[in-house]
């Protein structure tokens, strides 16, 4: 299931999560918005801070469940 949501999210990521994300961002296609540092939950924030700009996450467990990240942009 991993390795299917894996390169189906790369076609649509945004569609993946309006449909299959537990999370109240779903409903936006998964768009969390900018955040600082420190807003969230260890694995989550590690893995959001060291994916470079334009690239999509491995998948990676939380305490809040699965994710994948695409990571958009950086303000400084």
């Amino acid at each position: 299931m991993v390795g299917n949501l894996l390169i189906i999210s790369l076609r649509g990521l945004s569609q993946i999560a309006a449909e299959y994300s537990e999370c109240p961002s779903g409903k936006k296609g998964g768009d969390l918005g900018w955040f600082p540092r420190g807003k969230m939950a260890g694995p989550f924030q590690d893995v959001a801070f060291n994916t470079p700009v334009g690239v999509t996450s491995a998948p990676f467990k939380s305490t809040h469940g699965y994710h994948i990240i695409l990571s958009e942009g950086r303000k400084y």
